[in-house]
């Protein structure tokens, strides 16, 4: 349940930032032709750029969790609102950075979308699919397979969004990508307040199979 559900989030957070590139993807070929007029050397960047595409994915799967992740020591971008940023290096990956601004209806439905789809695959994953497993299976221990793949999910995410930020240099270029903590707390909320009443609807609605208390051909949509 919990690899299921971080790979659901972390895919989620791929689509997001792939979003941003298509949308801003002329100012990031802009910025790799300001870097360098040597073929080699804009191999080099691009390289770089898909060296950490990793990181950029964290980042991503931060804002579609609703933390978001800082850009300098004043910036940071979140689906509530995005500040202005300091003075950044020409790079193609601060490039498909959002404009500054208050929160707009899509991406916060973006983000939204996310993190709950990560919590719906927990909830699917810490249900048992046999009739004899879940004849077994108590109401408890779904609702507790469910939380724990959901501590799961935010412990990675918590790993991954530590080794996702660091600093580029001092002053406001110091404090780079998102915050561990915040970035667990988050997935734990989302993960666990989707997962576990998704999880005992889900079970009910397969034990109602189970007993032929539901039409056999609704079993395919359960």
């Amino acid at each position: 349940a919990a690899a299921a559900g971080t790979v659901v989030l972390l895919s989620g957070a791929a689509v997001l930032l792939a979003g941003s590139l298509a949308v801003h993807a002329g100012a990031a070929r802009e910025s790799l032709l300001q870097i360098t007029a040597a073929w080699s050397g804009r191999a080099a960047v691009l390289l770089l750029c898909f060296a950490l595409l990793p990181n950029a994915v964290v980042w991503a799967a931060a804002y579609g969790l609703g933390p978001g992740f800082a850009v300098g020591a004043a910036g940071a971008v979140a689906p509530l609102g995005i500040t202005a940023y300091p003075l950044l290096p020409s790079f193609p990956l601060f490039a498909i950075l959002p404009t500054p601004g208050p929160a707009e209806p899509l991406p916060l439905a973006a983000s939204a979308a996310v993190s709950i789809a990560a919590g719906v695959t927990v909830a699917y994953a810490a249900v048992p699919r046999r009739s004899a497993d879940l004849a077994r299976s108590g109401a408890g221990e779904t609702a507790g397979i469910a939380a724990l793949g959901s501590l799961f999910c935010a412990l990675v995410l918590t790993l991954l969004a530590y080794a996702a930020g660091g600093s580029l240099g001092v002053s406001v270029l110091a404090t780079f990508g998102p915050s561990g903590r915040l970035v667990g707390a988050a997935a734990l909320a989302w993960t666990t307040a989707v997962s576990v009443p998704g999880a005992l609807v889900l079970r009910w609605l397969r034990r109602r199979v189970a007993l032929g208390g539901m039409p056999a051909e609704r079993l395919a949509e359960v």
